[in-house]
C-alpha cells in the first residue's frame, strides 16, 4: 500500500474553541480530517448545503510541524529501507498551486526542505566511505553509459555560494542510517529531469543560442527492466555541500512564473534521482538504489490563474499529467480488484515515467505528500484528496526477499512449510522415478551460470554500444563544433571584407558631398555677386524713377498751372462776347418793336420786291459757354 502523508500549510486556526479547524478543514486526529464545503464553494452551491467528507491518511502534519517533522515523517523510511536493502525509493508531492510543495520538498536556504536534508542524511550514512571519482567511474563503467559530470568542475562557473542550514549529525544519529558492510565504497550521482509541455528535459543540459534544449525518450536499461531517462547527465557529488549547490543550481533553471493565485509557480514537473551505488574494490562487486524526489506542478483553474497565451498552454499540460495520474492511480486500484486489466500510463510523459520506472508497479517503496491549503480553494484541494484516497487503496507487489541460495525471490513464491528450501516442489513426487533430481538441479545450475554469464555479456555488449555511441556522439560533436568554428572564421572574414567595402564606399560618397558642396557653395557665390549686381541696378533704377517722378509731378504742376491761366483767359473771352450778343440781340428786338420788319431791312440795305414774304425773325439764342475739360494734353496757347 501506498504511504500516503498530509501536510497543512500554514494558516490561523478558526477559533480558541476549535483549534485544530484551520479554514475548511478540521483535524481530527493524527490520520484522519474532515472537509466542510463552505457556501462560496461549487459544492455547496451543488448540494445547496454544507457537505462534509472525511478523509484518512497514514500521517497528518499540522500547520506547526517543521520541515525535520515532515522529513523523519515520510522521506526517512524510504532512505532507511534504501540504505540497508538496496530498494528504489519515491517520494512525490501533491496539491494544488501555492500549496506549499516546493517549499516542503525544496525551502528556502534558511529552511532547507525534504530534498537537502536527504542529501544530509545520505552522506552522514556514507560519511568516511565516500568513493573518490576515478574509482567510482572504474567500477561503474560496466553499467549503463552516460554522460557523468563531476559536481566540483560542474560548479565551478556557477555562482551559487549559499549556506544552508541543514541539522546537525545528532540529528540524523536518531535515525538508523548504518551500513551493514564497511568494507563496500558508496557514491552518489544527481540527475535532475524537468516534464515541461508533455516532454522531459535535462535541466543541467546546456540550452541553445535561443534557449532551448532537446527533448529526451524513455530507454530500456541494460541491467534491468526497467526504463529510464535516455542521455539525461549525472553528476558526482562527493559531499553534501556539492549536492546541496547542485540542486539549488537546478532550481534556478527551472521553469517557473507569476500567477494570480501563486506568486512563484512551477510550470513544470521535476523529478530529482539521487543513485546511491555500492562498490567493493577488491571483488568488483557492484550494487545500486535510487532515491527518487518528485515535485509535481500544482493543478490550477483557469479562472483564478487568469493565464493566457502561453501559461494557459502549460496549466493545460499540467492539468493534463495530473489527470492522467489520477486515471492511472484509479486503474491500478481497480485493478487489485480484480475489476480493470489495463493502466493507461502511457498518456502522458510524467505516467509514463513513473510506470517503466517500476515506483508504482514495481519494487520501489512509494510515498505521496499531499499537500493542501485551508484557506485555498475548497473543490481543487478536494479534488486532490480523491488521489489520495485512491492511492491509499493500491496495493503494490511485494518486495523480493533474499533466499538461502542467493537467489531473488517475491514472498508470494516463499516454498510451502516444512518443505525445504532448494528442494523440488510438491508436485515433483509425480514425476517417474527414473529421474535424477541431482542432474536436474546440476542443470539448472549451469544453466543459470549460463544465463548469468550471457547477461553479463549482454551488459558488456550494450555498454560498449552505448560507450561507442558515446564516442561517435563525441567525434561528431568535435567535427560539428570545428566546422562551426570554420563557418564562423568565414562568416566574420566576409563580415569583415564587408565592412571594408563599406567604409571604402562611405568615404567614397563623402568625398562627393564634399565635391558637391564645394560646388554648391561655388554656385552660391556666383549668385550671391549677381544678386548683389541686381540690388544695385535696382537700387539705381529706383533712384532714377523717384528723379524721373519727382520731374513728372514737376511738370504736372506746372502744366496744370498753365491750364488754370487758360482756362480763366477762355472764361473772361467768353463772357466778353456773350455780353456782346446780348446787347446785339437786345437792340435787334427792340428795332423789331419799333419799325416793320420791311423798314428795318431795308435799312439793312436789302432790296425786297413786293411779292416777298417778310418773315419773322427772332433773335439767335446766346451762345453757350464753352467747358474746357481738365487735360494735361490741352494746347498752351489755349
Amino acid at each position: 500500500m501506498i504511504q500516503t502523508y498530509l501536510r497543512v500549510k500554514s494558516a490561523p486556526p478558526k477559533d480558541e474553541q476549535h483549534p485544530d479547524t484551520f479554514g475548511f478543514l478540521t483535524i481530527l486526529n493524527d490520520s484522519e480530517i474532515l472537509l466542510e464545503s463552505p457556501e462560496d464553494s461549487h459544492a455547496f452551491r451543488v448540494s445547496k448545503a454544507r457537505t462534509s467528507e472525511r478523509v484518512q491518511f497514514s500521517r497528518i502534519l499540522k500547520p506547526t510541524a517543521s520541515q525535520l517533522d515532515v522529513f523523519a515523517e515520510t522521506c526517512a523510511p524510504l532512505l532507511m529501507d534504501s540504505l540497508l536493502s538496496q530498494h528504489d525509493s519515491l517520494l512525490f508531492t501533491l496539491g494544488v498551486s501555492g500549496a506549499g510543495k516546493t517549499f516542503t520538498l525544496f525551502g528556502p536556504p534558511d529552511r532547507p526542505g525534504v530534498a537537502y536534508i536527504t542529501m544530509g542524511a545520505l552522506f552522514h550514512a556514507i560519511r568516511d566511505r565516500e568513493a573518490s571519482f576515478p574509482v567510482a567511474e572504474s567500477l561503474r563503467s560496466r553499467l549503463d553509459k552516460c554522460k557523468i559530470l563531476e559536481a566540483s568542475k560542474y560548479l565551478a562557473d556557477k555562482h551559487q555560494n549559499a549556506t544552508f542550514a541543514l541539522p546537525p549529525a545528532s540529528f540524523y544519529d536518531t535515525f538508523s542510517f548504518d551500513v551493514v558492510d564497511h568494507s563496500y565504497q558508496y557514491a552518489v550521482y544527481l540527475s535532475f529531469a524537468e516534464i515541461y509541455n508533455d516532454r522531459i528535459f535535462d535541466l543541467l543540459e546546456k540550452a541553445s543560442f535561443f534557449g532551448h534544449r532537446r527533448a529526451l525518450n524513455l530507454k530500456k536499461s541494460a541491467t534491468s527492466d526497467k526504463k529510464a531517462v535516455n542521455g539525461i547527465q549525472k553528476v558526482f557529488v562527493g559531499n553534501v555541500a556539492e549536492a546541496c549547490r547542485l540542486i539549488a543550481v537546478a532550481l534556478q533553471l527551472r521553469k517557473s512564473t507569476s500567477t494570480k493565485s501563486n506568486a512563484v509557480s512551477s510550470r513544470s514537473h521535476l523529478v530529482l534521482c539521487a543513485e546511491l551505488y555500492q562498490l567493493q574494490p577488491k571483488t568488483g562487486e557492484i550494487s545500486s538504489c535510487e532515491i527518487n524526489l518528485v515535485d509535481l506542478a500544482g493543478s490550477e483553474r483557469t479562472r483564478s490563474a487568469e493565464t493566457s497565451g502561453l501559461l494557459l498552454r502549460e496549466g493545460a499540460s499540467i492539468n493534463k499529467s495530473l489527470l492522467a495520474l489520477g486515471q492511472c492511480l484509479e486503474a491500478l486500484r481497480r485493478k487489485h480488484d480484480g475489476k480493470q486489466h489495463v493502466v493507461p500510463f502511457r498518456q502522458s510523459k510524467l505516467t509514463e515515467l513513473l510506470f517503466h520506472s517500476g515506483h508504482l508497479t514495481g519494487t520501489a517503496r512509494t510515498s505521496m505528500l499531499v499537500n493542501i491549503d485551508p484557506l485555498g480553494s475548497f473543490d481543487e484541494n478536494a479534488q486532490v484528496m480523491r488521489y489520495s484516497a485512491n492511492a491509499r487503496e493500491i496495493m503494490l507487489p511485494p518486495v523480493p526477499v533474499e533466499m538461502g541460495n542467493g537467489h531473488m525471490d517475491s514472498a508470494s513464491a516463499t516454498p510451502r512449510a516444512g518443505t525445504p528450501l532448494g528442494s523440488p516442489a510438491p508436485h515433483s513426487a509425480s514425476r517417474p522415478p527414473s529421474v535424477n533430481v541431482a542432474a536436474l538441479m546440476a542443470q539448472l545450475e549451469a544453466v543459470q551460470l549460463e544465463n548469468k554469464r550471457l547477461r553479463e555479456l549482454l551488459a558488456e555488449a550494450d555498454s560498449e554500444m552505448v560507450n561507442l555511441e558515446y564516442v561517435v556522439r563525441e567525434q561528431m560533436t568535435t567535427e560539428m563544433e570545428s566546422r562551426v568554428r570554420e563557418v564562423e572564421r568565414i562568416f566574420l572574414d566576409r563580415l569583415c571584407e564587408e565592412s571594408v567595402q563599406g567604409l571604402e564606399y562611405t568615404d567614397h560618397k563623402l568625398d562627393m558631398m564634399a565635391k558637391w558642396m564645394r560646388q554648391l557653395q561655388e554656385d552660391n557665390a556666383f549668385k550671391d555677386e549677381k544678386i548683389a549686381e541686381l540690388e544695385k541696378l535696382l537700387s539705381e533704377t529706383q533712384d532714377q524713377v523717384e528723379e524721373q517722378g519727382a520731374e513728372a509731378a514737376r511738370l504736372a504742376q506746372q502744366l496744370q498751372r498753365q491750364h488754370q491761366e487758360a482756362t480763366r483767359r477762355s472764361s473772361r473771352k467768353l463772357s466778353y462776347e456773350d455780353q456782346q450778343a446780348i446787347r446785339e440781340a437786345h437792340t435787334l428786338r427792340t428795332k423789331r418793336k419799333l419799325w416793320p420788319e420791311k423798314a428795318v431791312l431795308e435799312e439793312d440795305g436789302m432790296e425786297l420786291s413786293d411779292d416777298t414774304e417778310v418773315l419773322s425773325i427772332s433773335a439767335p439764342p446766346p451762345p453757350k459757354p464753352v467747358l474746357m475739360p481738365r487735360n494735361e494734353d490741352v494746347p498752351m496757347d489755349l
